[in-house]
């Protein structure tokens, strides 16, 4: 990225900003509106994205920022790995080929959250526990105690993954608000497949609670079982 002089005005700036761009730290006079059509006209839109965003970046608590998305990492690395344990044993045929497939996003989401987790100062190495993960471990434990057959496999995992659509919506909003568009359209993208795996796992326990309303137990008798007892 191109380095500004430090203290260059631009078009007879009054007000002085810090700004934080990996090793470089610039002192800039911007303008607004003017200063900020002036800046970009010099640097480049992209260029002046990228600037605004490690403004955003300079102005949040970056420490809190990255420790709270590795919880997040943490809780979709917990998620594929039951996903890819609920595939081999689903609670309904049916929905074999969806946990698969949520298991497989669920780590994609795991890295996204890692890679805007980097973009605040976070190493790789580094992960926090608790948060979304002890709160999603601690419902998986009292369901065990409980007992787990398909219906509660399936509340389980629809709960599990209706809060982590809350949480990924929150952090939406809050890159948004921050100025971070970058993260929030990669973590935009991340609740949109969220949305739609609540969506499906919704319409699979709708379909077993059916199922046991009718007095059949599919993940018993088979797909074709149950068919021929209609």
């Amino acid at each position: 990225m191109a380095r500004v002089k430090p203290g260059r005005p631009l078009r007879n700036t009054p007000s002085r900003i810090r700004v934080a761009t990996g090793e470089a730290v610039s002192l800039l006079q911007v303008n607004t509106p003017s200063g900020i059509a002036g800046f970009s006209e010099q640097l480049g839109l992209s260029m002046f994205r990228e600037l605004a965003m490690a403004m955003a970046q300079a102005a949040s608590d970056r420490a809190w920022i990255a420790s709270e998305l590795m919880k997040g990492v943490d809780a979709e690395r917990s998620l594929a790995a039951d996903a890819k344990a609920r595939a081999e044993s689903p609670p309904d045929a049916a929905l074999s080929v969806l946990y698969h497939e949520i298991a497989a996003a669920d780590e994609r989401h795991a890295t996204t959250l890692e890679t805007i987790a980097a973009r605040y100062g976070q190493t790789p190495s580094s992960s926090t526990g608790g948060g979304i993960g002890r709160a999603l471990g601690e419902l998986k434990d009292k369901l065990v105690e409980l007992g787990s057959d398909a219906l509660d496999q399936l509340r389980q995992d629809l709960t599990a993954k209706a809060q982590s659509v809350h949480w990924h919506t929150a952090w939406v909003h809050a890159f948004g608000a921050l100025g971070d568009t970058a993260s929030a359209e990669d973590l935009s993208a991340v609740l949109a497949e969220e949305q739609a795996h609540r969506d499906a796992l919704q319409q699979g326990l709708n379909r077993v609670v059916e199922q046991h309303a009718r007095g059949v137990d599919e993940s018993k008798t088979g797909p074709k079982a149950t068919a021929a007892a209609r």
